[in-house]
């Protein structure tokens, strides 16, 4: 028989941590588009459309990579719970 530990309080320490980066690409995204916005309300020409085309695809790499941060957390969050009730189950089936 295979045996494995999870360490609840370091995994819902992660599932923090992934909600914190989430956060913060959200707020590195802003200012990027801002800067871009403020950028291009100035700046023509070709190299001026080039980078407006760099920023869209950073952009939208910029999504995806949120989306799947967030993706990853709700898993590992239904893994906490999961892992937290079916020790409390335990504990209480022992108990008895």
């Amino acid at each position: 028989m295979t045996s494995f530990a999870v360490d609840t309080d370091l995994l819902a320490e992660l599932v923090r941590r992934m909600a914190a980066c989430g956060t913060r690409l959200e707020e590195v995204a802003a200012d990027v588009d801002a800067r871009m916005t403020r950028v291009h309300a100035v700046w023509r020409g070709v190299a001026a459309g080039e980078q407006a085309d760099a920023h869209r695809r950073w952009a939208a790499g910029a999504r995806q990579t949120h989306e799947a941060l967030a993706a990853l957390r709700a898993v590992a969050t239904t893994a906490d719970e999961n892992y937290r009730a079916a020790a409390h189950a335990n504990v209480r089936m022992w108990a008895q």
